[in-house]
């Protein structure tokens, strides 16, 4: 829900102006990997308010396999008595919305305007895991005589732990410049630094009547990086 209101909230701050001053809008995109890859805005000729949405997928799939031998010792028989398999499969999505400004240096009537640019970015995350286990035991003549089987789902707390690492936020700082080949399309360059930051807390318990055990883990970290990328805009 908050997640919900935040994104509303960015997209009336970009509607609200387009209404009152009728104020033109701008498509940019940026080709590449990374955060804040594309964005609409609004240019009041030297600020450019913009709001943004970029995706995420991530998924992966392991498989386990093995196999015992074992001698019969009444019978001398080497056969295989014991089968398993194992396999995890999961996947992540992000969503992450970003706010930002852009302020040039120059006004619109200029063919080069250098600007300097801001933007927050917080990820929303949705993640799902399961797995599946299963055991066979044979006998030396190689009949099936047990099997077991075991699936798992990822926990409501595993699963809010692992979002929260995901749901990375942070900001953006950087400078550029636009050069503008008509009234309508320019493309320029720009360079900065992306800072990325993350938290995450887990904690559970478990006991009888006679023993009880607790436990908490707490994790936080950040990632820095400059980048530096082309940029292409349109405005309508």
């Amino acid at each position: 829900m908050k997640a919900r209101v935040i994104v509303m909230i960015s997209v009336l701050l970009i509607i609200a102006p387009v209404v009152s001053y009728g104020q033109s809008l701008v498509f940019g995109v940026k080709p590449g990997l990374g955060v804040q890859s594309s964005y609409f805005g609004l240019s009041f000729n030297r600020i450019t308010p913009y709001f943004g949405l970029d995706l995420f997928n991530i998924s992966a799939k392991a498989n386990y396999k093995d196999t015992d031998w074992e001698t019969d010792w009444e019978t001398g028989i080497f056969y295989k008595y014991h089968e398993g398999e194992e396999e995890l499969k999961g996947s992540a999505t992000l969503l992450i919305p970003h706010l930002g400004m852009k302020f040039h240096l120059a006004d619109q009537e200029k063919k080069l305007r250098p600007y300097l640019m801001g933007d927050l970015f917080k990820a929303i995350a949705f993640v799902n895991a399961e797995g599946k286990e299963v055991d066979r035991y044979y006998d030396p003549q190689g009949n099936l005589t047990e099997q077991y089987m075991d699936e798992t789902e990822l926990g409501k707390k595993e699963e809010d732990f692992i979002k929260s690492l995901l749901g990375v936020w942070g900001f953006i700082l950087a400078f550029g410049a636009d050069y503008s080949f008509s009234e309508n399309f320019s493309v320029g360059g720009e360079y900065g630094f992306r800072l990325f930051f993350t938290s995450g807390e887990y904690e559970d318990k478990d006991g009888t009547a006679s023993w009880r055990e607790e436990w908490k883990t707490e994790l936080s970290g950040s990632f820095k990086m400059s980048y530096a990328v082309a940029v292409l805009s349109f405005h309508f």
